[in-house]
């Protein structure tokens, strides 16, 4: 997972903490994301948080965190119960928050993080409110503080081709494509693939040709990890190059990629 954070921001929010503390009694809270896994990112690393608190006294509060996608979807959200939040800066996770409710508002994601721990790969934004807590244990400030932190979640492993073997020489004119599935996402109910075949200029890269030209021939909604070059079609000319690449959906959404082959 990858957090995006600027030092130049931080060090100017840090100037501005000490100015409020000084001239304003009321103060301020802010969240930020303390991850150091930059492997992958999923509902534990939601609440890897450090608070950063101007008040002058300790005040009881909830936070919510809302993830949504990189389309501006809201796809996860958790709640804590009421907590404490100390003046300066603490550091909290899910082993010392009171989390009330976890939900994942998309099927096939919440299956996905059952079985792996984390999002499918992709960009995401976590957003936290907090809200303070008067003594009657009513919300006390009806706008909330809301801060945003962009991430990036990778999956754990590849979406790899099998065969033909690149840079291959075949014979056969219908060969038949096979490759590896990404795991453990591969599993999943709803997991799918896209292929993409395309007749290439031998002096040019397959990059280049899937970049610039269609694909002689493709197919989307694959259940299976093979496909045969289909009897309707012409068959493909041996003397010829050819690039082929998959790729792996879930929701519609491309969440894995492979290499592309000649």
């Amino acid at each position: 997972m990858n957090v995006i954070f600027r030092p130049l921001k931080y060090i100017l929010f840090l100037i501005a903490w000490f100015f409020f503390n000084h001239g304003y009694a009321q103060g301020f809270i802010q969240i930020r994301s303390i991850n150091t896994n930059y492997l992958y990112f999923g509902p534990n690393e939601v609440w890897n948080i450090q608070t950063i608190s101007t008040k002058s006294k300790t005040v009881q509060a909830k936070i919510d965190a809302f993830v949504t996608n990189e389309f501006g979807g809201l796809i996860y959200q958790s709640e804590t119960g009421i907590i404490e939040i100390k003046p300066g800066i603490e550091i909290l996770s899910i082993h010392n928050l009171p989390i009330l409710k976890n939900t994942a508002l998309d099927k096939q994601i919440d299956q996905y993080i059952r079985l792996t721990q984390t999002f499918p790969n992709g960009a995401y934004s976590i957003c936290y409110t907090i809200q303070e807590i008067n003594s009657n244990s009513e919300i006390e400030n009806q706008n909330p503080i809301t801060n945003c932190i962009d991430v990036v979640s990778e999956i754990q492993t590849p979406l790899l081709l099998n065969s033909p073997i690149n840079e291959s020489e075949i014979i056969t004119r219908r060969p038949d494509f096979t490759w590896i599935p990404p795991m453990p996402i591969g599993t999943i109910n709803g997991f799918n693939y896209n292929f993409y075949l395309y007749s290439s200029d031998p002096k040019k890269s397959c990059e280049s040709t899937v970049s610039t030209t269609l694909p002689i021939y493709k197919l989307t909604g694959i259940v299976s990890n093979s496909l045969a070059y289909p009897n309707e079609l012409e068959p493909l000319d041996t003397s010829k190059h050819y690039c082929w690449r998959v790729e792996g959906v879930l929701n519609k959404s491309t969440i894995a990629n492979s290499d592309i082959w000649r």
